[in-house]
């Protein structure tokens, strides 16, 4: 009997192990930090711990595909992960708050009841957790290398891959940006906090352990509570020191637990899906799941830095699904033009489904007898047939002149609406009018209305561009990230589509020699059309969108259009341009020789010369 055939691990089951292993190392740093606290309040505390479980539940790779904060808000403030985020922070400020009273000296006065100024605290994290997207992993776009490992190279070959990204290098990289938020965060409680406590917090706390304390004993009744004035000094030397040690403890974790999980999906210098019975089948059902940000990610590594696993992407041809090739060149192209996709929805979105065609007359039952007469089959368009019986004369004079009655357009009026009331009315409203508005306002108002109009319009603009109107902009690059890289599970896929690029390029440049069956040559001339589209989609789509009259933001910009005469460009479009520019450019050199060989139209490869061509010659940005 033959053994039954072992399943090849999901992607998620390679991924999840090392996933596991930067957990364990964030959270020894993290437990280091509390233990530094510890020291210093008398108590130890692992409330920073929970922040770990939301960033683990909410984690996601891509920025939000909104086109403005107000619609962030929107989409957040009723969501699940509002209230996710809000439990965490609640239970880890009250868990921090339990253990700095606790350690308190007894004559600091503080009781359970000052826990309350940590609700404060607690708000004021949660808005700046969703606002500030602390949930995204911010995986890094960079060149890659020129040329790959070569096969033959066993040096390089035994070598270990370099890594991009050191978990130490990228928190200096954070330090800055992490001690400046947390330094106004502890400052705006420790100076708002105790005004916010002592006039909205503290009676209500009061009030809910008096009547808890009523439940259990006989308590004197106290009316009035004892006056502390909201800035005592020590009341806003206390907020500022556990202000900050809570926001020290909240902020580190969350850039520890980013600068831990945004690492190449390597596991013991080898790719993650290495231990796997079957590597290249995990891979490919990482390419088709929800892990793909990962899984093209150690796509790239293979093609740079694996040489025999990447030879065997040439030479597993006998999978049921396809070769291993065939499979991840359909899952590059499809990411890859997902991006002209989009774009096409969004210049010319899908029309509502027609009406169904009318479906063949059935022919009639000989059962059942017909009782009305079958549907006319003349067509409706053509000219009525002249009448030609006094009854049919009647009845076309009177359809025409009830026709033309409800056809007829209403009886013409001033420009003044006063014209349609009673002279009574026009005497009582021109009087009111002449009391209430000046004559210049009454002009505007009758034969100026565009003036209120404009007038509208100036104060919307000094809004919008003021700190208030802030949420309500629509930045041109925001409005361009969300159409051409949005998702939908609402985030961009930039990191996804640069990744594919690079590593279909270079995967068909080492075809060349380490494609033994000589397959991948005739993809080329389909590669090089998905890039020439996807190139020329962006491009064309960053010319004709129009800025949205809210952009005051972006550089030559001001709200009405003129932004790109001045230059302006996306980053994120910029990104992906120039991975395709180079990936046409490398194909071109390559296979441009052998074109009539692998079936490659010269068509095909004067458009990709062209592109680049422009690109070099400063004619191509966007």
């Amino acid at each position: 009997m033959a053994a039954p055939a072992i399943r090849p691990r999901r992607y998620r089951e390679c991924l999840t192990p090392a996933l596991h292993r930067r957990f364990n190392r964030a959270v020894g740093l993290v437990l280091g930090i509390c233990y530094v606290e510890a020291v210093l309040m008398g108590e130890k505390s692992s409330s920073p711990l929970s922040i770990f479980v939301l960033r683990v539940a909410q984690l996601h790779i891509g920025a939000r595909s909104t086109v403005s904060p107000f619609q962030t808000f929107v989409q957040q403030v009723f969501s699940f992960s509002a209230v996710q985020t809000f439990g965490w922070y609640a239970f880890s400020a009250w868990w921090f708050s339990e253990i700095y009273i606790w350690s308190a000296a007894a004559d600091a006065n503080l009781g359970w009841i000052s826990a309350g100024k940590y609700g404060m605290i607690r708000r004021l994290k949660t808005v700046c957790h969703l606002g500030l997207d602390y949930d995204k992993i911010s995986l890094p776009l960079e060149k890659a290398p020129a040329e790959p490992v070569a096969q033959d190279d066993k040096s390089a070959t035994e070598a270990k891959p370099p890594r991009r990204i050191q978990p130490l290098d990228d928190l200096k990289a954070r330090l800055p940006s992490t001690l400046r938020m947390i330094g106004i965060q502890s400052a705006s409680i420790a100076f708002v906090g105790p005004i916010v406590y002592a006039l909205c917090i503290r009676r209500r706390a009061w009030n809910i352990s008096m009547f808890l304390a009523k439940l259990v004993q006989d308590v004197a009744p106290v009316t009035e509570l004892s006056y502390i004035p909201p800035y005592h000094i020590s009341l806003i030397w206390r907020s500022m020191i556990s202000g900050f040690l809570l926001v020290f403890l909240w902020q580190s974790s969350n850039a520890i637990f980013s600068a831990f999980f945004a690492q190449e999906p390597l596991k013991n210098s080898q790719p993650v899906t290495a231990a796997s019975t079957d590597p290249n089948a995990s891979l490919l059902g990482g390419l088709k799941s929800n892990k793909e940000s990962f899984a093209y990610w150690e796509l790239l590594y293979i093609a740079l830095y694996f040489p025999t696993r990447r030879a065997s992407i040439f030479t597993e041809i006998a999978r049921p699904t396809g070769s291993t090739w065939s499979q991840i060149k359909t899952e590059s192209l499809l990411t890859i033009s997902s991006v002209s996709t989009r774009i096409s929805n969004h210049l010319n979105p899908p029309t509502a489904t027609p009406p169904a065609q009318q479906q063949q007359q059935q022919p009639p039952s000989d059962s059942l007898p017909r009782l009305t007469p079958g549907l006319r089959q003349d067509p409706i368009f053509a000219p009525p047939s002249t009448p030609n019986t006094l009854l049919k004369k009647f009845s076309s004079g009177l359809s025409s002149t009830l026709k033309s009655y409800g056809e007829s357009p209403p009886p013409t009026l001033k420009s003044n609406p006063l014209t349609r009331f009673s002279p009574q009315a026009k005497r009582l409203t021109g009087a009111a009018g002449q009391k209430l508005l000046t004559s210049s306002q009454h002009e505007a108002l009758t034969t100026k209305p565009q003036s209120l109009r404009a007038t509208f319009s100036s104060y919307m603009h000094a809004f919008i561009r003021s700190p208030l109107g802030h949420p309500f902009r629509q930045p041109f690059s925001r409005r361009v990230n969300a159409i051409a890289f949005g998702t939908s599970r609402g985030y961009t896929d930039v990191f996804i589509v640069a990744n594919a690029i690079d590593a279909l390029t270079l995967l068909t440049l080492c075809s060349l020699k380490e494609d033994p069956y000589g397959k991948v040559a005739y993809d080329v001339e389909g590669i090089l059309q998905t890039f020439c589209n996807t190139f020329t989609s962006l491009q064309e789509f960053v010319d004709r969108l129009e800025e949205h009259w809210t952009d005051v933001d972006d550089v030559g910009g001001g709200g009405g259009g003129g932004g790109r005469e001045g230059g302006k460009e996306v980053k994120d479009v910029e990104i992906v341009k120039q991975r395709l520019r180079a990936g046409l450019g490398s194909l071109v050199d390559a296979f441009g020789p052998y074109a009539e060989d692998f079936g490659i139209r010269r068509a095909v490869l004067e458009r990709a010369r062209q592109l680049v061509g422009e690109v070099e010659n400063g004619g191509g940005g966007g």
